[in-house]
């Protein structure tokens, strides 16, 4: 059974984007006992930001489209907004690779 609300499903599909990106993070810093456990944290919110604008993009696509998409084009739209979003903000974020200096 299809959900009506279109913003409904975009949410549900970025949830599930958020909780992989999540998990990368995690398993690339190392987990919660880690020394940059607040750099997972961070992508934590600057994930929770995206997918929200994604949310809303991808709702108010598919409310103007004519008819409803299936679940995997909403997959490959939603990972597609995060890496444009993620790129325009790594862009205009001067200086975005020094917020944490790693030394061996």
């Amino acid at each position: 059974m299809p959900s009506s609300n279109s913003y409904l499903r975009a949410l549900l599909a970025n949830l599930v984007v958020l909780v992989a990106f999540v998990a990368w993070a995690f398993y690339m810093d190392g987990g919660p006992q880690s020394k940059y456990h607040a750099a997972t944290v961070g992508s934590l919110e600057v994930g929770s930001v995206v997918g929200l604008i994604v949310t809303l993009l991808v709702g108010t696509l598919l409310r103007l489209g004519r008819k409803s998409w299936p679940w995997w084009f909403f997959g490959f739209v939603s990972v597609g907004c995060w890496l444009v979003i993620l790129f325009i903000t790594m862009l205009l974020t001067p200086n975005s690779g020094d917020l944490m200096t790693v030394k061996p």
